[in-house]
């Protein structure tokens, strides 16, 4: 699990989860804003499911890649977070987890001790999904945090 913080910390955090979309970037845009207007710093996250390689003949050559691909999520990550920060003077750290994404997105934002979590929403079906996205519909059934 890596992290990294830019500039000081006022220890008030809006947890932004992106999975890199267009909709997670408007998302960190809108946090962004809001933390500079608030106060607030900025705790990215990106999560990811574990591969399971047991029942694969080519291991070595799928590990390899899989170490090469975590190495790339945390290079963009710490790319996004540094100019977050910067265009917007405030501080912004991150995170990478791996499992499920609504489970590591409330453990971030109890053990980051974070206020909000804001989050992109794309992909709908049913009423609550239509308006809010599966998996920000997931959080929003599961946390005890607000989401915007």
């Amino acid at each position: 699990m890596a992290c990294f913080v830019y500039k000081t910390s006022n220890n008030m955090k809006l947890l932004v989860p992106t999975d890199f979309s267009t909709c997670a970037d408007h998302a960190l845009n809108y946090a962004a804003n809001l933390g500079r207007r608030t106060g607030h710093d900025l705790r990215l996250l990106h999560v990811y499911a574990p591969l399971d390689l047991a029942n694969t003949a080519m291991i070595s050559y799928i590990e390899q890649e899989v170490e090469e691909a975590q190495k790339d999520i945390k290079d963009k990550l710490h790319r996004i977070c540094m100019t977050t920060a910067e265009k917007n003077n405030i501080s912004c750290s991150h995170n990478v987890r791996i499992g499920a994404l609504t489970e590591n997105i409330l453990a971030e934002a109890e053990e980051s001790e974070c206020k909000l979590i804001v989050m992109g929403t794309e992909g709908a079906s049913g009423l609550t999904k239509l308006l809010f996205g599966s998996r920000t519909s997931s959080v929003i059934e599961s946390s005890d945090f607000p989401v915007l």
